[in-house]
């Protein structure tokens, strides 16, 4: 989509493991910077700008929120998987930000 648009993506890696306070890299690091590197690379298999964020210990909803409306984003893509429930439901992280964006959501589920 960003590529027949002419749009740059912004991809944000929320964690909630943070490393403590020790300055050495962590498992978890290297894991979620080859995440955004993954994402990079698929853009430029595309020819698409891609701008990465990581952000640690704050609410995933309210860092995707944030992060839509101060880079002024007018879609977010959010991977999701449905939970166990009577009605279409796919957890409460997209859940809040469906009730609460202003902008557009494409939910991808595998």
């Amino acid at each position: 989509m960003a590529r027949a648009n002419d749009a740059a993506v912004t991809a944000l890696y929320i964690s909630s493991g943070g490393d403590n306070g020790r300055r050495r890299i962590s498992t978890t690091r290297l894991r979620e910077e080859a995440i955004l590197k993954e994402a990079i690379a698929l853009g430029e298999r595309y020819d698409t700008e891609v701008a990465t964020v990581l952000r640690t210990d704050m609410s995933p909803a309210e860092t995707i929120l944030r992060e839509a409306r101060e880079g002024h984003f007018n879609l977010i893509v959010m991977g999701v998987n449905r939970r166990p429930s009577e009605s279409l439901f796919f957890g409460n992280v997209a859940a809040a930000v469906l009730a609460q964006s202003k902008v557009s959501i494409l939910f991808i589920s595998n």
